[in-house]
């Protein structure tokens, strides 16, 4: 039996036959994983049997028109996109995946990071507990990352960057360009404790009162800490307890102002708008909210946003561009924003519940907003490639289904089979629509083009 098929046995938690048992067989190396394929799709330059298991230092290459789906150690998922090339390592866990040509779309739901590297350059995504989905392309000199949900870091030692979610960067050959730090605001009132992780760096700093926020500081706070920060254009942000939230990009004379919430709960009052082309934007892992000159609060976890409005008019939209619908909401209003779904329909909330949201987000020693009976990244045109992006999740949610499945397969070894081609079966209807999704490399190399970076939102 050759060693694959003996190794696609280990990863369905099949018993080997009695002669592999007794020795009969010499032992495979350990795979890494499975894969699914559609199209022409080579394997160590071989074609790819059906359900094949994968194995270190493996190469997976699709032709035109083609696509493989693998499912790697630790649930991550890599969907290898047409007239595309990527290498796995020898040591999995210690050495990156290696994109040599084309895109691929990274899902990485574990707690630890998996890691892409495109010649000199790498893409780490998620790590930090959260689910992360991402899209990278190879460009001519570098890569281009899409941060679709999550995590998402992309650069090198020295000059790491955290990609804003719903954008697309370009990193290498002087991207993002080199240039001191850009301060954003700064804190007028804390409650201990806050931290500051500056960009590019690892260790976290504690955060005192006055000193400076940069673009893509994460700020966190912890436990019963709370942070208020005084943004240069004159908006204020309240950020509750056990929240995270980055500063993207500020800018107070242009009045263009993009925040991302990860994970907590954060009230933000802002100057009214009144330049040309100018806005207020904050991105949660499920949601847009954008805003001209309101009071509005966000709450934001894995799988849902809610919002808030105190007064002024709130915009809020999902970030996947497939989940079509955007809702307005005026004072008293809120609405949910879940994974992949439009927004809820807006409902009227009592003057009871916003004053409690208030006094979450309100920090020692800044008197609240006065409650009254009336309360209260631009999106980005990323082409084929983003319209696609919930179909890409739905095949890898349907391998992953397989590969449940498959796992969880009878020892008795015509149920075994019975459950391998259901499995199978399975993986080819994601593959169909991962290959939807990813029509051609092309496509995503047009879109993430130098040449065009009014379409790609590269920066």
């Amino acid at each position: 039996m050759p060693g694959r098929q003996i190794a696609l046995l280990l990863v369905m938690n099949l018993p080997l036959c009695a002669a592999a048992m007794a020795g009969n067989v010499p032992r495979p190396m350990r795979p890494l994983g499975f894969l699914a394929e559609k199209g022409t799709v080579r394997l160590d330059g071989q074609a790819v049997p059906p359900f094949a298991a994968i194995f270190p230092g493996d190469r997976v290459a699709t032709g035109s028109g083609s696509v493989a789906v693998l499912k790697l150690e630790g649930d991550a998922m890599v969907s290898v996109a047409s007239k595309s090339a990527i290498n796995l390592p020898q040591h999995w866990g210690l050495e990156p995946l290696v994109l040599a040509r084309g895109a691929v779309i990274v899902s990485s739901p574990g707690p630890r990071p998996t890691e892409i590297a495109v010649r000199d350059e790498r893409v780490e995504v998620g790590g930090d507990g959260f689910p992360a989905l991402c899209r990278i392309a190879s460009i001519a000199g570098g890569v281009a990352v899409y941060a679709e949900r999550g995590r998402v870091l992309a650069g090198r030692s020295g000059r790491t960057l955290e990609i804003p979610l719903g954008r697309w960067v370009r990193v290498g050959a002087g991207y993002p360009p080199a240039g001191p730090q850009k301060t954003a605001g700064s804190v007028t009132n804390e409650i201990p404790t806050a931290m500051r992780q500056p960009a590019g760096q690892k260790t976290l700093q504690t955060l005192s009162v006055a000193e400076a926020v940069d673009w893509n500081d994460l700020v966190r706070t912890l436990q019963t800490g709370r942070v208020r920060i005084a943004l240069l254009d004159g908006s204020v942000l309240n950020i509750g307890a056990r929240s995270e939230m980055r500063i993207v990009d500020q800018h107070p004379h242009a009045q263009q102002t993009d925040i991302q919430l990860t994970l907590g709960i954060m009230r933000a009052k802002v100057v009214k708008l009144t330049q040309p082309h100018a806005h207020f934007q904050v991105r949660t892992q499920t949601a847009v909210i954008g805003v001209v000159g309101t009071e509005f609060i966000v709450e934001a976890g894995p799988n849902f946003t809610r919002v808030w409005c105190l007064e002024g008019v709130v915009q809020v939209w999902n970030l996947n561009p497939a989940a079509v619908g955007k809702v307005q909401l005026h004072p008293s209003q809120t609405t949910t924003v879940r994974l992949n779904l439009p927004p809820s329909q807006p409902t009227t909330v009592n003057l009871a519940q916003i004053n409690k949201l208030v006094r979450l987000t309100t920090v020692r020693g800044v008197p609240p907003a006065a409650p009254t009976q009336e309360l209260a990244l631009r999106a980005t045109t990323l082409g084929e490639m983003i319209t696609s992006a919930s179909l890409s999740g739905l095949a890898l949610s349907r391998l992953s289904s397989a590969s449940s499945a498959a796992s969880q397969a009878s020892s008795n070894a015509s149920a075994a089979s019975a459950a391998a081609a259901n499995a199978l079966a399975a993986a080819g209807n994601a593959v169909n629509a991962a290959t939807n999704a990813v029509v051609n490399t092309q496509n995503v190399l047009n879109a993430v083009s130098p040449a065009t970076p009014a379409s790609c939102g590269c920066q």
